[in-house]
């Protein structure tokens, strides 16, 4: 069995980056009725399969204008998210074994156990992060995560936002959001619904300055101890593309589609990194339904054949922000982001293949490859 490839060893930061703060996020209102999605996993699935994640990271300068500007930002994001959470509750969701003989069955469930809100500081000025030339390597130490247990994933949260405070006052929003939880698409359409609930808050004009969360305020200096994180499961970024293609020529009921499909993606994706990659596949297909199918897959045989006479249709898209990303997810008004970066985690050394059907109209079928580091 292969083993995650994650690294709970050497910190890059160490004893200078701090937990301050660890809470929980709810809905705003409770879920009715309550949804349930399938996921259907291999047999025997390796348990790296259960920690697949989407990340971001998103950096601001220091607003001259705010005193504590990150301890601010934390504590509205205590309560837009919790607004986001009432019209998205897929993502204070859990990944929970069904009822089915064995419990076998995988589903993720709207229960309202909510996400994780993580507050932490850094003693280090945010530009000698953004210069660091191994930045890509250490910045998964600014996003929290803690790996879902394959035998009780009901007790693990699927959504983590991490606020890192920096000493120039200068602050980071890591972001990390588990596969089994909801495709990329989802994720980033969340995240931008989500910024605008939060700018929408934090501009209105019946709102104190200061959010009511606020964590200067509610803890006394020197009252509780921050604690160094150590047990943090960092991700290591694999190199992530984009295809599209029309659904009107693919036959989305034959599983063989998908296998071909992803196989065409992986081989387009060999050819632009200029290296062969002989790695298993690890194919996620999200269904109309919302129910989600993950497999392993050898390319080989059957599997090499082209889905597509000379894979008409097929087309690549450049870079994150090309498939969705960063489009109007701006969390402040004014203060630039001074950097932002996404990434689909490198598990083990297999290929990841995700193919997700548009929301508008399915009328195309989105596919992103993600090759191990």
């Amino acid at each position: 069995m292969t083993t995650s490839n994650e690294d709970r060893g050497h910190s890059f930061f160490g004893s200078k980056l701090h937990i301050e703060a660890i809470q929980s996020v709810m809905p705003t209102k409770p879920t009715d009725p309550r949804r349930s999605y399938r996921v259907q996993v291999p047999g025997t699935p390796n348990p790296a399969i259960f920690h697949r994640r989407f990340q971001t990271i998103i950096s601001y300068k220091s607003d001259v204008e705010e005193e504590n500007p990150g301890w601010i930002m934390a504590g509205w994001i205590k309560e837009s998210l919790g607004k986001a959470l009432a019209e998205e509750p897929v993502f204070a969701g859990r990944l929970r074994r069904g009822e089915g003989e064995g419990g076998e069955e995988l589903e993720v469930v709207t229960n309202d156990s909510g996400a994780r809100l993580v507050e932490a500081s850094v003693e280090m000025e945010l530009a000698e992060f953004l210069d660091l030339e191994e930045k890509k390597e250490v910045e998964g130490e600014l996003v929290f995560w803690d790996n879902v247990n394959e035998d009780n994933p009901q007790f693990f949260p699927l959504l983590y936002v991490q606020v890192t405070n920096f000493k120039c006052g200068g602050y980071s929003i890591g972001i990390s959001c588990s596969l089994f939880l909801a495709d990329v698409f989802s994720i980033l359409s969340f995240l931008k619904k989500w910024s605008e609930i939060h700018k929408n808050i934090v501009s209105s004009s019946s709102n104190p300055k200061a959010p009511l969360f606020y964590l200067p305020k509610l803890r006394q200096t020197g009252s509780y101890p921050s604690m160094p994180i150590d047990h943090n499961t960092r991700a290591k970024a694999g190199h992530s593309m984009f295809f599209t293609t029309e659904a009107k020529i693919l036959n989305l009921e034959d599983d063989k589609t998908f296998k071909n499909l992803a196989t065409q993606c992986i081989n387009e994706a060999e050819q632009r990194l200029g290296r062969k990659i002989e790695s298993e596949t690890l194919l996620y297909v999200k269904g109309k339904s919302g129910n989600i199918k993950i497999e392993n897959f050898v390319r080989d045989g059957e599997d090499q054949k082209p889905f597509i006479s000379n894979v008409n249709g097929l087309s690549y898209i450049d870079g994150w922000e090309n498939f969705g990303a960063g489009q109007n997810m701006y969390f402040t008004e004014g203060n630039i982001q001074a950097h932002v970066s996404y990434l689909i985690n490198s598990v083990s050394d297999e290929i990841f293949v995700m193919i997700i059907p548009s929301y508008e109209d399915y009328s195309r079928v989105h596919v992103l490859v993600t090759i191990p580091s």
